[in-house]
């Protein structure tokens, strides 16, 4: 399966706004930071990309740096009771 990353269209936020089914999926999907649900269609405004990646996941933060993503801070999460460092990444989308 081959995925390519393309620029964000408008029309895009009609269709991804769609995926969000109820409240925990938008949580789980933006930590609400888009809105409240239900979405309308119309919230996503883009002009950058963000995600956490862990440290512990090198393969995957090179997966986004090969579309564009770049690191720009870091943090740590308490997880399972241990401490995760987390890599912020952006893309940004103009």
């Amino acid at each position: 399966m081959n995925m390519k990353l393309r620029p964000y269209k408008a029309e895009d936020s009609q269709i991804i706004c769609g995926w969000v089914k109820d409240e925990k999926t938008l949580f789980q999907w933006s930590a609400d930071r888009i809105g409240k649900f239900p979405l309308l269609g119309n919230e996503l405004k883009a002009t950058k990309a963000t995600l956490g990646v862990f440290a512990n996941n090198p393969k995957a933060q090179a997966c986004y740096e090969a579309v564009g993503f770049k690191p720009f801070s870091k943090r740590v999460m308490k997880i399972l009771g241990t401490d995760w460092e987390c890599i912020d990444m952006e893309l940004n989308l103009q």
